[in-house]
């Protein structure tokens, strides 16, 4: 429609190109593919006419790159006019590493104010060659993606709470554990089947027939997932980073946490972390 507002010599020039391919002989799905290549076949004669119309060049040689094609074959493709040179390719894939990195500054400015929750998780390629090659006997390589989270209903978590710190430098406390096992747990499971068969009496008359049902379903999530859909959306979501990295350390998950801590590093808010705390949701060792 574009090209056709621009110059009305080209109304029904696409459709035109498209009778050619005898539709009416091919299946829908055969003429989907073949208004496609017609799309690329249009972009392709713009660019004999206007070098810079070269997107559609662009995207061919971002997937050759990321599908392991080497610089040399992708520069002979752009020489015939199907590509684009190489070093095009590393100056746009770092213009769009620049600009998410941006939105990502912007992502956690505009939520400063909210509570923030980290999620570190692993991701694994493992397509096995089944043909091995001179250099390596597989090509499973281990992804790590950092996903920020942000509520709009919860407020930053402050790091001290009516002057006391939320970090407790013993780590595992195990006076305290012992405390809370003694006082809390085995005043439950301390008591004999005798007594506590005569407190489920007691509660089972108190409570209605249909508490008592529902007591016996063991779990039942989708209650929970239909009132909780908007903790479960990604609206709110920022992917800071897809990085080749392994979790199988405390270490690893460190080094995973420092790209988000950069990014607090550039923002206006280099002291958010001395003051506030981030959540972080991982595997073990996490």
């Amino acid at each position: 429609m574009m090209l056709e507002t621009t110059d009305e010599q080209l109304i029904r020039f696409l459709n035109e190109l498209y009778e050619g391919t005898n539709p009416a002989n091919k299946s829908e799905k055969t003429n989907n593919s073949n208004k496609k290549k017609l799309v690329s076949l249009c972009y392709f004669l713009a660019s004999i006419n206007n070098k810079y119309i070269n997107g559609i060049k662009v995207d061919i040689g971002s997937y050759l790159q990321t599908s392991g094609a080497s610089a040399a074959s992708i520069d002979t493709l752009a020489n015939i006019g199907l590509s684009v040179l190489r070093k095009t390719v590393d100056r746009q894939k770092k213009v769009i590493s620049d600009e998410h990195e941006q939105s990502v500054d912007n992502y956690c400015l505009q939520n400063i104010e909210k509570m923030f929750v980290l999620n570190i998780d692993d991701y694994h390629n493992i397509h096995r060659r089944t043909t091995l090659s001179l250099l390596e006997t597989h090509n499973i390589f281990h992804f790590v993606t950092i996903l920020l989270n942000s509520n709009p209903n919860i407020s930053k978590i402050p790091y001290y709470s009516n002057n006391i710190s939320l970090h407790n430098p013993k780590g595992i406390d195990f006076k305290l554990i012992i405390e809370k096992f003694e006082n809390h747990f085995m005043n439950q499971i301390g008591k004999s089947y005798y007594e506590q068969n005569e407190l489920w009496k007691q509660f089972l008359i108190e409570d209605s027939y249909e508490n008592r049902i529902k007591n016996l379903n063991v779990h039942n999530y989708d209650g929970r997932i239909q009132k909780h859909q908007e903790l479960r959306s990604l609206n709110n979501s920022k992917l800071v980073d897809f990085i080749l990295h392994p979790l199988h350390s405390i270490k690893d998950y460190i080094e995973c946490s420092n790209v988000l801590f950069k990014v607090f590093e550039r923002s206006e808010n280099t002291d958010y972390l001395d003051h506030y705390v981030i959540p972080i949701i991982a595997d073990w060792p996490g």
